[in-house]
């Protein structure tokens, strides 16, 4: 029996559902509009319709990948932002579904409003799958692999199947891949290993930032923090994992802190120490006062 593996959940499928259905929807609504078609304009409300319903699904994945995939900072964000205008999109094509089924059912005719709105709509639904393709393309949300790029990325710079060609490989194409593969066999494998290190994203932080509110429950913590060079994290507002060593309890709102991350096996940063400011700054003072005395 043929395993298969959805990954990271249903929401790349049936999202293209929801794209789909609602385009042509639009499209049909125009023309419907324009050349009078009562029959274009039946099959435009079915699949609003149905668009709807797999939106319902859509959403639910969503929801199930912004919670599951390992991310950092930056795709945090993106996958925000995407959720944003996502769940807009979605509600303005439901309010018009709803519309269309208790107003126009059965109707042979459309308003000018309504197909304005159904193409205002479909032009969100537009911008919302080019931010999912920014959390997947750019950000890489959900990637199990990055492929290991050679040469220009093109298909005469890499090896393929048996059976499997990209145009007319040359026997001189062949002789240089076996060349690179000997060359590398007279590498010192250590040097690998260091490539490696460079590779891998830092493992701790230092980040400074304001505490907005606290989650005791899921043990998160909601703050601002300015930029952190040491993962490529930018100045932002977002939610953060809290480990259990960390006393949520003790945390006061609206305070400055400096909190210390550490990526976990989950390839999750998450918090582990936070300070105030002013506990740092008395205990400075503290170590400045014994040393006078010292000196006395």
């Amino acid at each position: 029996m043929m395993n298969i593996e959805i990954i990271p959940n249903w929401h790349p499928i049936l999202v293209h559902f929801t794209v789909a259905l609602f385009s042509i929807s639009a499209l049909l609504y125009l023309a419907g509009l324009v050349l009078k078609k009562p029959n274009l304009l039946i099959v435009a409300r079915w699949n609003l319709w149905i668009g709807a319903l797999a939106t319902i699904l859509t959403v639910i994945a969503g929801f199930d990948a912004y919670n599951s995939i390992p991310h950092d900072g930056p795709l945090h964000a993106a996958m925000t932002d995407h959720k944003k205008w996502a769940l807009v999109t979605a509600s303005i094509f439901g309010v018009l579904a709803l519309w269309a089924l208790f107003k126009h059912r059965g109707a042979k005719t459309v308003g000018v409003a309504f197909v304005g709105l159904i193409l205002l709509a479909s032009g969100l639904l537009a911008v919302t799958g080019y931010k999912g393709g920014e959390v997947v393309y750019r950000h890489g949300g959900g990637v199990m692999r990055m492929p290991e790029i050679s040469g220009d990325g093109g298909h005469g710079s890499h090896a393929h199947g048996e059976g499997e060609e990209h145009g007319d490989m040359s026997a001189q194409g062949s002789m240089d891949m076996e060349s690179m593969n000997d060359n590398h066999s007279d590498h010192d494998h250590d040097a690998q290993s260091s490539h490696d290190d460079v590779l891998m994203p830092n493992q701790t932080a230092l980040g400074q930032g304001v505490i907005n509110s606290v989650d005791q429950v899921n043990r998160k913590v909601n703050l601002n923090h300015e930029a952190i060079l040491d993962i490529g994290w930018p100045a932002m507002t977002m939610d953060l994992d809290v480990s259990e060593d960390v006393d949520l309890k003790s945390l006061v709102l609206n305070r400055q802190v400096h909190f210390y991350l550490e990526l976990g096996k989950d390839k999750i940063y998450r918090i582990t120490k936070i300070t105030t400011m002013d506990a740092e700054t008395a205990d400075d003072s503290h170590k400045d006062h014994d040393h006078v005395s010292h000196d006395h």
